[in-house]
């Protein structure tokens, strides 16, 4: 998440892309925002230091964002939730990129897209990885995340125009409209099977880390590049090619 700004500085978002349409909201609106945002950024940044998400209490969140702890549940019903927005705000950012690449013809390259910046994302911090991939083999029924409101997108990304016009979905929604994308326009082969395709990339994409995670963070890049090369290959899809391919 590294467009991210200074939340507790209502006026860092002035020199962005998307200042315009966020000074155009209600202060409430944008105060709530910044009060998600910072809970979010004091998690991330204790996963950061190696602190285990079970050991983090959410008293030290809400001293971190300057919020009383009661307040908290004002804006998250539990700890567990901020994963839920941790992966939704991220979900908007790659989602944007796709959708670039989406948009010069190129639904695969847009799929390596997906891989490629959530790779930069656990190279800066991998434990925020570990740590989702461990809370989604705990939970036992589907969740259902709260909707990101547009103040809240524009801050977590503010150079990022029309990011408050994405819907902020997973890969389970994101995917399988990709490679739908990618059989019409002949990058799949009309006979492959989009579902086994599909959980495939899922198997990549979570279980890559977990077999790398005593590798360092920088060989996931590498790995998920070449195993998705071979997925290619092994349906007989056109390579895509782009700017992803040089990433």
């Amino acid at each position: 998440m590294k467009n991210i700004v200074d939340y507790k500085n209502k006026d860092s978002y002035k020199n962005t892309m998307n200042a315009k349409k966020l000074s155009a909201l209600q202060h409430r609106h944008r105060k709530q925002a910044r009060t998600k945002l910072a809970l979010l950024a004091a998690l991330v940044d204790k996963l950061a230091t190696g602190e285990r998400y079970d050991s983090i209490r959410i008293r030290d969140l809400c001293a971190i964002a300057d919020i009383s702890e009661a307040s908290f549940f004002n804006y998250f019903p539990a700890k567990e939730a901020l994963l839920v927005y941790f992966v939704q705000i991220w979900s908007l950012e790659v989602g944007w990129y796709a959708r670039e690449m989406l948009a010069k013809g190129n639904p695969l390259g847009a799929v390596e897209e997906i891989f490629m910046r959530t790779a930069e994302m656990v190279e800066k911090n991998p434990h925020i990885m570990a740590e989702i991939i461990a809370f989604q083999a705990r939970c036992s029924g589907a969740i259902e995340p709260a909707e990101v409101g547009i103040a809240e997108r524009l801050l977590a990304h503010p150079d990022l125009p029309g990011v408050d016009e994405l819907p902020a979905r997973g890969l389970d929604a994101i995917l399988p409209e990709l490679l739908a994308e990618a059989k019409r326009s002949g990058q799949i082969p009309a006979e492959v099977d989009e579902q086994f395709v599909y959980v495939t990339l899922l198997s990549l994409f979570f279980g890559a880390p977990v077999v790398l995670r005593r590798c360092g963070p920088e060989t996931l890049r590498a790995m998920w590049k070449a195993q998705l090369a071979f997925i290619w290959r092994s349906i007989d899809g056109k390579q895509p090619d782009g700017e992803e391919g040089n990433r």
